[in-house]
């Protein structure tokens, strides 16, 4: 969806990145941030990046202004939460994810600046493990896999 490239054609489609792959999206691929940036749009990427893990492959290396979010799935170990590169809390409280995110938007939506935005929100739901925020525990007829979406 970054690039509108199928993984396979950016040599991404040989199996999921691990938490210590060495490759993950080739710097020569164009995203649509860097597009976008050359326009003069800020962006901003929040939730699960999960295209790989070295600076290179990070999103601030692929367009993105920012980032505050996770590097793979949530069911890989150890899961840290980065703003940046710099890891605020590791392991990540997967229980209150989804309200922080929607905080993190708030804020790069509601930023003072002259300029469009570009947002790209990725969530980690619906991947298991499955762990609703407490507001939502026990409230979906779809059970756990409902509270957790």
């Amino acid at each position: 969806m970054l690039t509108g490239r199928y993984p396979a054609r950016s040599g991404l489609a040989v199996g999921v990145l691990q938490v210590h792959s060495t490759y993950g999206l080739p710097e020569s691929e164009i995203t649509v941030p860097e597009l976008l940036k050359g326009q003069g749009y800020r962006t901003a990427m929040l939730g699960k990046w999960h295209h790989g893990s070295r600076a290179n492959f990070w999103p601030t290396s692929h367009g993105f202004d920012t980032f505050w979010g996770v590097p793979w799935s949530n069911d890989m170990n150890p899961l840290p939460l980065y703003r940046g590169m710099e890891i605020l809390e590791e392991p990540l409280v997967q229980e209150a994810f989804a309200d922080r995110l929607v905080e993190e938007a708030r804020a790069v939506i509601s930023a003072p600046s002259q300029q469009p935005f570009f947002l790209y929100i990725s969530h980690v739901a619906p991947h298991v493990p499955l762990q609703p925020g407490s507001k939502f525990a026990g409230r979906s007829k779809a059970g756990l896999y409902g509270d957790f979406v």
